[in-house]
């Protein structure tokens, strides 16, 4: 679908009932809209590690309607009161950088279980309460 030449009618049908439902049903509810440029936005999603966002891949576009009307600032406060989410520019939130060593989260999880269950001692690995 071409987000560009949408009127905005449309664009916030679709933004309301199609896209924002399909996107909280995959990444979950707790998402934000970060403008990219004066053109495009992008969602992201809070990283439970470090707290800063991690950007979904897909952009999408704002109709070259919207643009001629509502500056960059106004196209902000539109996307938040159309979405109900918070909407910042790219520049204002921290990118999460945890997974960037191409660690899956399945594969993180098991190398930390692993590196912990090395560090046992046989006779730290049991440890009999009764004794004190």
């Amino acid at each position: 679908m071409n987000m560009k030449r949408m009127t905005q009618k449309e664009f916030d049908e679709y933004v309301v009932t199609s896209l924002i439902p399909e996107i909280q049903e995959e990444h979950g509810s707790d998402l934000i809209i970060l403008l990219t440029d004066a053109e495009s936005f992008k969602f992201a999603k809070e990283c439970e590690l470090c707290h800063d966002y991690i950007l979904l891949d897909k952009e999408y576009d704002i109709p070259k309607v919207m643009k001629a009307i509502i500056h960059n600032r106004e196209i902000l406060s539109y996307l938040e009161v159309l979405t109900g989410l918070d909407v910042y520019e790219l520049n204002e939130v921290n990118e999460c950088e945890c997974y960037d060593d191409d660690f899956s989260m399945d594969e993180e999880e098991n190398y930390y279980e692993e590196i912990c269950e090395d560090d046992l001692l046989s006779e730290d690995a049991y440890d009999d309460y009764d004794e004190y």
